[in-house]
Formats: C-alpha cells, structure tokens, sequence
C-alpha cells in the first residue's frame, strides 16, 4: 500500500465497496477473495447494463458534439489498433472511453454513475480474453457508432443492446464450457 501512497483507510474502503458490490467475498475474518462467476448475477447485470446503457446511448445519441463524435471514432480506431497488436487490455480501456463519451453526453449524471456502478460489478474487460470477441466488438461498435453518426437515437439504443446481448450470450457460452469441463486431475488421466 505505501507504494502507491495509499493508507490503510482508502484500502479498506475500497475493500469495503467491492465486497457491498459482491465482486469481492469474505472467506474468514481476514481473508477476501473475487467471487465466482455466477450466471444468473451475470445476467441481472447484463439486464440492467441493457436498461441503463440503453437509454445513456439514446439521449447521448441526440445531444452528442461533433467534437465528441470525432473522439468516438478515434477511439474505434484505437480499439483495432489494439486489436492487430495483440493488446485487449488497451483495446478494453479505448472501449470503455468510446462509451463513456456517448453516456456523458446525455447529460446524466445520475444515469452516469448508475453505469459506473454497474459497471464495477463485472469486470467486462474480461470478455476480450475470449477468442473472437474482440473482433466482433469492433465490428458492433461500429454499427453503434453508425447510428450515432446518423443522429438516430432508436438505432443507436438498438445497436447497443444488441451489443450487450452479444457480449452476454459469449460469456453465458465460455462460462458453460468452464464450469462443464473435468477437474485437471481428471483430464490428466
């Protein structure tokens, strides 16, 4: 902690969050670790994340600046940089700043920092670690961001829902598959 300049208080304040949020549990009285994937947590985030972000891409939709416009492009563009480059944590943080312009400029803040909230549930970043998602990422955030170019709020809204939906149908998928497969004891005989 003192190598980053933190005290104990901010720490366990944070630990405090993170364990409210459920991403983190208690095993004993001192110990912690990250809660399991659970699928049907993951899809009650997924719903609300639809409701939200929905509607933060709708109302950002119709409010969004050129100049915020220009930023969304070019952090398309980062992502498929990140992409080529075999960089899906740099591709995650560009995706994160692609969304956070459209959901700002709805002018929001409450509805902003119900996403946050929401966000912190779910480490999303995760989903890029998944063979071929990223790829499929890029392209349906380019479908977003074709609708957002046209001022269409109801194309936007429906482009990102989809996108979620996507996203959540891929971990539904990989933590089937996860949670399917033998112990290591067993697939080693």
């Amino acid at each position: 902690m003192t190598d980053f300049g933190l005290g104990s208080t901010p720490v366990r304040e944070a630990v405090l969050e993170l364990l409210a949020r459920g991403v983190l549990v208690q095993e004993s009285h001192h110990s912690v670790r990250v809660a399991e994937l659970d699928l049907p947590r993951l899809r009650n985030i997924y719903r609300v994340r639809c409701l939200l972000e929905t509607e933060a891409a709708q109302l950002g939709t119709a409010k969004l600046s050129e100049p915020n416009l220009a930023a969304m492009k070019a952090q398309l563009r980062r992502m498929d940089t990140a992409k080529r480059a075999g960089d899906p944590a740099e591709a995650a943080r560009a995706d994160l700043e692609f969304r956070r312009t459209l959901y700002a400029a709805a002018e929001n803040p409450i509805l902003l920092d119900l996403i946050d909230q929401v966000w912190l549930s779910f480490p999303g970043s995760i989903l890029y670690g998944i063979p071929g998602r990223l790829a499929q990422s890029i392209k349906e955030h380019h479908e977003i961001l074709d609708a957002v170019a046209r001022r269409d709020p109801t194309a936007a809204g429906f482009c990102l829902q989809k996108h979620l939906l996507g996203a959540l149908a891929v971990l539904e998928d990989y933590v089937r598959r996860f949670t399917e497969r033998p112990p290591a004891a067993v697939r080693a005989s």
